[in-house]
């Protein structure tokens, strides 16, 4: 289930990161980083 969920989540917010109009670009690696981490934490 928390694949679904999290699928749902990227894309909603991809979503409406289109719906800007503006060019879509990557994340910062240092927020990259600091989602990576919170993953590891979550998921312990």
């Amino acid at each position: 289930m928390r694949n679904v969920e999290l699928l749902e989540t990227v894309a909603r917010i991809y979503y409406q990161a289109l719906s800007t109009g503006e060019e879509i670009q990557m994340l910062p690696p240092a927020a990259l980083a600091y989602f990576a981490e919170m993953l590891k934490l979550r998921f312990k």
